[in-house]
């Protein structure tokens, strides 16, 4: 039996991780050690995964602020789609609400109810 085979993870295609231990790695204290380093290596992993894409999400991309750069970001939004936020923005006005990205060509409702919890609009 291995000790760890593999760990996958896949974050919306941005972060993908793959861990593999050798199957040879024995430890003096047996089995049950070695069930004690699986779980904390994995709920160590786990832990650290976990706040770390959790920190990364903390703050929505305020359309009304945000650079190209920013909104490039966004799943979904490219350089030249981020280019034409800013300029809708810079033509109309601020978003008032973040429905409003969806004027802009290129952003439809399949889009957006990606974006809508990753966007918000200061006034």
């Amino acid at each position: 039996m291995g000790f760890l085979n593999s760990i996958k993870i896949n974050f919306n295609n941005k972060i993908k991780i793959a861990v593999y231990f050798s199957p040879e790695i024995k430890f003096k204290g047996g089995r049950n050690t070695m069930k004690k380093l699986r779980l904390f290596l994995l709920v160590s992993l786990s832990i650290f995964l976990f706040t770390s894409y959790g920190l990364s999400q903390a703050a929505p991309v305020d359309l009304n602020e945000a650079s190209v750069e920013q909104l490039a970001e966004l799943p979904g939004i490219g350089e030249a789609t981020a280019k034409k936020i800013i300029e809708y923005r810079e033509q109309n006005g601020k978003f008032e609400t973040t429905e409003d990205i969806m004027n802009v060509k290129g952003i439809g409702e399949k889009k957006y109810e990606t974006l809508k919890d990753l966007i918000t609009v200061s006034n």
